[in-house]
C-alpha cells in the first residue's frame, strides 16, 4: 500500500491542546529539580551538595521502579474513568503539595533532619509525577496514530512544557530573587510553583476527559488455572533459579541489547527472585491459608504482567530509544544542573540580568518546535534527531571552553564578563541550544510513539503505558540524573572545601576545575547517545504499514 493512500486516526485540535498543557506541571517540576533545587539546599540551606545529590538520587530509585509499575498497571485498569485518568486525576494535589513543601524553608533544624526532609518530599514529588506523566504520556499514541500528527503532539508538549519551566524560571528570576541563595525569594518560587502545576495537570486531565469513550479498553483479565497454585512459590516448595537469554545468532550490533538483558536477568530473576522464593517459603508456613490464596491471586497478576512487559520490551527499537535517551536527558539535566554555578561564579551574573534570556530561549524554543512538524514532513525523524545530537556536540561547549583559552593561554575570544557582548553571545547560545535540544526531544517522543503499533502487532497488546516510561523516566532524568552529576562535579572541584576562598569560586581555581570536569562529561554523553539513535529502525514505511495492518485507518 502506498504512502499516500494511509490515513490513520487522528487527534482534535483541541485535544492536542489539552493533552500539551500538561507539560506545563512537567516543565514547572523539572525546573526545579534542573536549576533550583542544588543551589538551594547547598548554597542557601547549607546541605552539601553531595548529600543534596545522594538525595536526589533515593528518590529516582523510586522513580526506576514507579514508572514501569505504573505504567504496566495503567495498561491493565478498566474503569468508567479508561485506563490513564483515574491515575492522572489523583496525582494533582499531592505533585503540587510536593512542590511547596521542597522549597519551603524548614527552618532551623539539623543537616540530617534537613537530609530527610529532602528525601521525603522528592520522593512524594517524584511518585506524583509518575502517578500524572506515565498514563498522560501513555495518551498521546491513543489518541492518534498519525505519523505526522504524533510530532505535533510532541512538539506541543515540549512547547507547554517549556512555556511552564522557562516561564517560571523568568519571573523567579527578574522579581523574586534578589540573586541564587536569597531563602525569601524561594519561598514565593514554593506557593507560585505549586499553584502551576496544580492548573497544568487539572486543565489537561479535565480536558481530555472527553476522549475517554473513544479510548482503548484492556480485555477481562486471565481466569486462574488450578494448576497455577501448584506452581506458585507460596506452595512450601523452596526453588532457586538461574535462568539466562538465549545467545541466538548474535550479530555485533545486538552486543549492547544482549548485555542488558542478561543484566536485567540477574538482577530481577535470579537474585530478586530467588529472595522473594526464600520469603514466601517461609511465609507459606507462617500466614493462614486464606491469606496465602489472597497473595496468589496478587501473585498470579504480576507474575503474568511480568511476562507480557517481558516480552513487550523485547524491543529493539524500544531498548535503544531508551538508553539514548537516557544519556542525553542526562547531558541536558547536566546543563541545567551546572547552570547556576556557570552564571553566579563562572560568568557572574546577577539572575536579574540574566532574566531575560529565559525569556528568549522560551521563544526559540516555541518557535523551532512549533516547526517540527513541518520540519519532519515526509522525512525521517531518526535521520534529523541524528543531525541535531552532532551539532550539539560541537557547538554545546564552545563558550566555556574559549573561556578556557583565554584563561590559561592569554588569547581574548571571549568578551569580558558583564559586557554587552557577552549577554548577547550566551542569550544566542543559550537559546540556539534550549531549541535544539527541545526539537530533538520532539523526535525522540515521536519516535516512541510509532514503537506502540509495531510491539501491537507481535504481542496484540496495546501497553503504551509501559513504552511510555522512555518519555516519562527520561524527563525525570533530566531534573535529577543530570543534578546527580552535577553534584559530583561540584563537590570534585572543591566547592565543599571550606577552605575555598571567594577569589577561588569567582573566577578562580575552583571554578575553571569545575568547567573542565563539565566540558568532558558534557561532550561524552551526546556521542553515545547519537551512537545509540542509529540502531532505531521503524521508518515512515514501516509504521503505516503497522497502522493499516491493525485497522487503525479512515474510511476514506
Amino acid at each position: 500500500m502506498a504512502e499516500g493512500d494511509i490515513k490513520a486516526h487522528r487527534a482534535s485540535p483541541f485535544t492536542q491542546f489539552y493533552y500539551g498543557f500538561g507539560s506545563i506541571s512537567v516543565g514547572i517540576k523539572n525546573n526545579l529539580l534542573g536549576t533550583f533545587l542544588l543551589i538551594y539546599y547547598n548554597q542557601a540551606l547549607g546541605l552539601e551538595a553531595m548529600t543534596a545529590a545522594y538525595a536526589m538520587a533515593i528518590a529516582l530509585v523510586f522513580d526506576a521502579v514507579s514508572d514501569p509499575l505504573i505504567g504496566i498497571w495503567s495498561d491493565r485498569t478498566n474503569s468508567r474513568l479508561g485506563r490513564r485518568h483515574p491515575f492522572m486525576y489523583f496525582s494533582i494535589i499531592p505533585f503540587a503539595l510536593a512542590y511547596y513543601f521542597i522549597l519551603i524553608d524548614p527552618g532551623d533544624i539539623s543537616k540530617d533532619d534537613l537530609f530527610y526532609r529532602l528525601v521525603f518530599w522528592l520522593i512524594v514529588l517524584r511518585m506524583s509525577m509518575t502517578l500524572f506523566e506515565v498514563p498522560r504520556g501513555a495518551l498521546a499514541p491513543e489518541l492518534s496514530k498519525d505519523y505526522d500528527q504524533r510530532n505535533r503532539l510532541a512538539s506541543l508538549g515540549m512547547m507547554f512544557g517549556w512555556i511552564g519551566g522557562a516561564g517560571i524560571d523568568f519571573i523567579a528570576r527578574r522579581y523574586w530573587l534578589t540573586s541564587f541563595v536569597d531563602i525569601g525569594g524561594y519561598q514565593i518560587l514554593a506557593f507560585w510553583g505549586g499553584v502551576g502545576i496544580f492548573i497544568g495537570a487539572a486543565v489537561s486531565c479535565i480536558g481530555t476527559h472527553r476522549n475517554i469513550p473513544d479510548l482503548y479498553k484492556p480485555p477481562p483479565p486471565l481466569v486462574i488455572e488450578d494448576s497455577f497454585y501448584q506452581e506458585s512459590i507460596f506452595n512450601k516448595r523452596l526453588k532457586f533459579r538461574f535462568p539466562l537469554p538465549i545467545l541466538k545468532n548474535l550479530k555485533p550490533i545486538d552486543i549492547l541489547i544482549y548485555l542488558i538483558k542478561v543484566i536485567g536477568y540477574l538482577v530481577f530473576i535470579w537474585w530478586l527472585g530467588n529472595v522473594i522464593r526464600i520469603l514466601a517459603y517461609i511465609s507459606a508456613w507462617i500466614l493462614p491459608k486464606f491469606l496465602i490464596r489472597v497473595i496468589q491471586v496478587v501473585e498470579h497478576f504480576v507474575i503474568h504482567a511480568f511476562l507480557q512487559s517481558k516480552e513487550t520490551l523485547n524491543n529493539r527499537s524500544w531498548i535503544v530509544l531508551f538508553v539514548s535517551g537516557v544519556f542525553y536527558a542526562l547531558l541536558i539535566g547536566l546543563e541545567s544542573g551546572v547552570g547556576t554555578y556557570y552564571n553566579e561564579f563562572f560568568w557572574q551574573w546577577s539572575p536579574a540580568v540574566i532574566a531575560p534570556m529565559s525569556l528568549i530561549t522560551v521563544f526559540a524554543v516555541i518557535f523551532l518546535v512549533f516547526f517540527a512538524p513541518f520540519i519532519a514532513k515526509g522525512r525521517s525523524k531518526k535521520n534529523i534527531a541524528v543531525g541535531i545530537f552532532i551539532f550539539t556536540i560541537f557547538v554545546g561547549p564552545m563558550p566555556p571552553f574559549l573561556r578556557l583559552m583565554d584563561v590559561y593561554f592569554g588569547t581574548n575570544i571571549i568578551p569580558i564578563n558583564g559586557s554587552d557582548a557577552l549577554w548577547y553571545l550566551l542569550a544566542t547560545h543559550g537559546a540556539l541550544m534550549g531549541a535544539l535540544g527541545a526539537l530533538g526531544f520532539v523526535f525522540i517522543g515521536s519516535m516512541s510513539m510509532d514503537i506502540v503499533e509495531q510491539v501491537e502487532k507481535s504481542t496484540d497488546r496495546r501497553e503504551e503505558g509501559l513504552l511510555g516510561t522512555i518519555n516519562s523516566f527520561i524527563h525525570k532524568l533530566v531534573g535529577a540524573g543530570g543534578v546527580l552529576v552535577s553534584g559530583v562535579i561540584i563537590s570534585i572541584a572543591g566547592f565543599d572545601n571550606p577552605s575555598a576562598t571567594t577569589a577561588d569560586l569567582y573566577g578562580g581555581a575552583v571554578i575553571n576545575n569545575f568547567v573542565i570536569i563539565h566540558l568532558v562529561i558534557g561532550a561524552t554523553l551526546p556521542f553515545i547517545s547519537t551512537l545509540l539513535v542509529l540502531m532505531y529502525d521503524i521508518d515512515r514505511t514501516k509504521h503505516n504499514t503497522h497502522v493499516s495492518d491493525l485497522g487503525y485507518v479512515d474510511e476514506e
